[in-house]
């Protein structure tokens, strides 16, 4: 009888398993899914819903009743407050990674309504959260976009098979 050993037959898949990075794959991942990251944020969370990445809206929730009759005539939305008005914030969206996690950025600079008045920043206006996402959009990224794709990576380098 000859014997055959698994180390030969599964050697060099666990080798490649033993290669395989969980949090490089997934940052690799979310670098990949960095539209969608922004999208989450400024299209469902912001301007769909008009909340931040607690869950709370933004500020009081509404526009005061110039801006409503404002944002109304020219066919923008006025139900809640979507940081929307001229898109300069929202076009301005983009998300920083390091090693270990991403953040959302933007230049959130307003320039002041008053003649001779100071520029203000939209995050000292309604939070430092208005960046960033809500838990469920959270597991929504993880669930539908960096678990398959990690999955998918897992899976390619146990098989040795060249992936993108």
């Amino acid at each position: 009888k000859s014997k055959i050993s698994m180390n030969t037959l599964f050697g060099d898949m666990a080798e490649r398993l033993a290669a395989f990075n969980p949090e490089e794959e997934a940052l690799l991942s979310a670098k990949r899914n960095r539209l969608k990251i922004i999208r989450l944020n400024r299209d469902d969370q912001m301007f769909e819903q008009g909340i931040d990445a607690r869950g709370d809206k933004i500020g009081r929730g509404y526009y005061k009743k110039p801006t409503q009759d404002y944002k109304e005539a020219v066919g923008q939305r006025y139900d809640h407050i979507t940081l929307r008005d001229t898109q300069a914030f929202h076009k301005s969206m983009d998300v920083r990674f390091s090693k270990t996690e991403f953040e959302i950025t933007a230049d959130d600079r307003k320039e002041s309504d008053l003649p001779g008045g100071a520029d203000v920043f939209l995050t000292d206006i309604y939070g430092e959260d208005i960046l960033g996402l809500t838990k469920e959009n959270l597991s929504f990224l993880k669930e539908e976009h960096i678990q398959p794709d990690m999955t998918r990576k897992l899976r390619d380098q146990l098989l040795g098979a060249k992936t993108k």
